[in-house]
């Protein structure tokens, strides 16, 4: 129902802009009514939806168990989110600007940086953030959502763990074994304890 009114919203507004995946897919609509019909653009704007909060929620309770599992990781965490990047203090309300250009062409983090060598990913575990596992997938089939993922993924684990304290229910470690389901969701053993930063 919401997204139905969320299509009518679009139709009745009356603007001409191609900015949002709702007004495209109208677009398309217009060019191939038999194709794109309401039930068909709604659920690809569902798909689209439940694709990235699904994974990213199951994403970031792995990621919660295993700073849990590890409270040696999770204090370093927060220390970073709280005072270092890089190396440097950053002071409350900093705003910082990040050069990829100049990460990219380190000499002291690649070899030859000026040159383009794509096997250098698999070399020594270099770049294995951005390239070596590939979780979107790559090329046309890659996922539409990374953009999104990436940055909901950081921001929410970043504030999770900068703005609370966390505990397991118990001594117990919290079991790594995934459970069953296309992205492997687990039972929840821990809690969150609001601290100064929360406020």
């Amino acid at each position: 129902m919401a997204l139905q009114a969320l299509l009518d919203k679009q139709r009745n507004d009356g603007s001409d802009t191609r900015n949002s995946t709702i007004s495209h897919l109208l677009s398309l609509q217009e060019l191939q009514p038999q194709y794109y019909t309401d039930e068909i653009v709604k659920g690809l704007i569902l798909a689209l939806i439940l694709a990235g909060t699904n994974t990213s929620a199951a994403t970031l309770e792995w990621a919660m168990s295993n700073l849990l599992n590890h409270p040696g990781v999770l204090e370093k965490a927060r220390a970073e989110i709280e005072l270092h990047v890089g190396g440097y203090d950053v002071p409350k309300d900093t705003m910082l600007l990040i050069n990829a250009w100049a990460i990219h062409r380190d000499p002291e983090v690649w070899d030859d940086p000026e040159s383009f060598k794509p096997e250098r990913i698999l070399e020594n575990g270099a770049g294995i953030d951005s390239c070596k596992i590939l979780p979107f997938g790559m090329g046309r089939r890659a996922c539409p959502g990374i953009g999104m993922a990436n940055r909901v993924i950081g921001l929410t684990l970043g504030s999770l763990v900068q703005c609370f304290e966390w505990e397991r229910v118990s001594v117990e470690e919290i079991d790594m074994k995934g459970g069953s389901g296309l992205i492997m969701p687990k039972p929840s053993r821990w809690w969150p304890c609001a601290n100064h930063a929360f406020y």
